[in-house]
């Protein structure tokens, strides 16, 4: 029961307080796509939310579990229930602080709900018969939250979108999501060193961009413009900036463009002051907009040549 409580908190990201509220009855079909509803604690709501037909099948494998470990109408409404390995020893003869003992010994499962503390000395235990160690030999302790930093580490891998991160992992801001994200910088810093791009917001990125829905990498076509390379998929079609790169969220430059970026700045600025002169405000606003976009790149760019400096 606890392999299948781990399992389901891993694909979801919920904190272990929020996996101990799910009710034993929280799947909801609808055609051929399957919903469970969770609660958020941070936004003190319910929410049915999507999850993949093997997620479904997990949580089936728990109903089951409780319907043959409990009275099949028992009235206790928790997906996860209380097990024990210390009535084996009778009332009086508590079990043991022994680490094998919890392992050793089938669990007696109670319809009453499980608590966190419970949950982490079974983590403990764990630890301790598994003998985990880091990649440097030193001891450390299993916890459950380590299940819920694991799916957003691997989301932003995937480089998925902040926003998205913080609603499956229930946050009430984005201020997190830096702590999570600094194994994906890490790996980000280690390809910039052959793959290094900086894009119109002035993020370093990779040679390819985010990977959207129905689109596949063998997709994408790079193209070579008068400055820098495009990245946009052929199967968005004809791209409706023509010779705008510098307005398109496709668009990359490297180091090497550098050089004629900081000429074209230096041209833009010249045309500014003329256009300011000559009181053409629409003129000053377009060229603003020019400036701020070359800007965004070089300083990408400035922040890709420490990257490379510092390895």
């Amino acid at each position: 029961m606890l392999e299948r409580l781990f399992r389901l908190q891993l694909v979801l990201g919920s904190r272990i307080g929020e996996m101990l509220t799910i009710p034993r009855h929280c799947l909801k079909q609808e055609g051929e796509q399957w919903f469970l509803l969770r609660w958020i604690e941070k936004r003190k709501q319910w929410r049915f939310i999507r999850i993949h037909l093997q997620v479904a099948e997990l949580v089936q494998q728990q109903q089951r579990f409780l319907d043959s470990h409990l009275d099949f109408d028992s009235d206790f409404d928790k997906l996860f229930c209380w097990l024990s390995t210390a009535r084996r020893y009778g009332a009086k003869n508590k079990i043991r602080d022994t680490t094998n003992s919890w392992f050793e010994i089938e669990p007696v499962y109670q319809p009453r709900c499980l608590n966190v503390l419970l949950i982490c000395k079974w983590l403990r235990n764990f630890s301790e018969v598994a003998d985990l160690r880091d990649k440097y030999g030193n001891r450390f302790q299993l916890t459950s939250h380590m299940f819920r930093r694991t799916k957003a580490s691997i989301m932003a891998h995937c480089e998925t979108e902040d926003e998205y991160i913080a609603t499956v992992l229930g946050h009430g801001s984005l201020d997190m999501l830096p702590h999570y994200r600094k194994r994906s910088l890490e790996r980000l810093e280690r390809e910039s060193q052959t793959k290094g791009y900086a894009d119109m917001y002035g993020r370093v990125t990779t040679f390819k961009p985010r990977q959207r829905r129905y689109e596949r990498l063998a997709d994408l076509l790079k193209v070579t413009t008068s400055l820098g390379e495009c990245h946009r998929p052929t199967m968005l079609g004809d791209c409706q900036y023509r010779y705008a790169c510098l307005s398109c969220d496709h668009h990359r430059v490297t180091l090497e463009d550098r050089p004629r970026l900081e000429a074209d700045r230096k041209l833009l600025q010249q045309d500014l002051q003329q256009a300011q002169t000559k009181g053409q405000q629409r003129r000053v606003t377009e060229i603003q907009r020019l400036l701020q976009l070359i800007n965004n790149r070089l300083q990408g760019l400035a922040e890709l040549e420490t990257i490379l400096e510092r390895d």
